[in-house]
């Protein structure tokens, strides 16, 4: 499931608990990507129209694990969003959390380069 700015939301979790424990998944891929919207608009601290703000409200939790004095910030919050995001559908699903320690599922944190194609492993 792919969804704008790696929101783990209400839905998309619900989403994730179906296919976790109904069809028998068992990798998660929280993808984040070089030159999101969505981050930005969030370290610019941006409103966004319609449904779009909701986005914005839900990454900025991320921003705050970034240091301000970081030389490439928004490369950082990238970075802090995916995490974030990864911790969140743990926290906020039983069921993801009961199959993580189980060792039945894992969740893999992973950042795309747009510019190279590059895809890199975050621990």
């Amino acid at each position: 499931m792919q969804v704008a700015g790696n929101v783990a939301s209400d839905m998309a979790i619900a989403s994730l608990e179906y296919a976790m424990s109904v069809l028998d998944t068992r990798l998660i891929v929280v993808l984040g990507h070089e030159q999101c919207g969505a981050v930005a608009a969030s370290v610019k601290n941006e409103a966004l129209s319609g449904k779009m703000n909701y986005l914005v409200e839900k990454i900025k939790p991320a921003l705050a694990k970034v240091e301000p004095t970081n030389n490439n910030f928004y490369h950082a919050a990238v970075i802090a969003n995916i995490q974030y995001q990864a911790e969140i559908l743990q926290q906020k699903s039983k069921i993801l959390s009961q199959l993580i320690d189980k060792s039945q599922i894992k969740i893999v944190r992973h950042v795309y380069d747009i510019d190279t194609g590059k895809v890199t492993t975050i621990a």
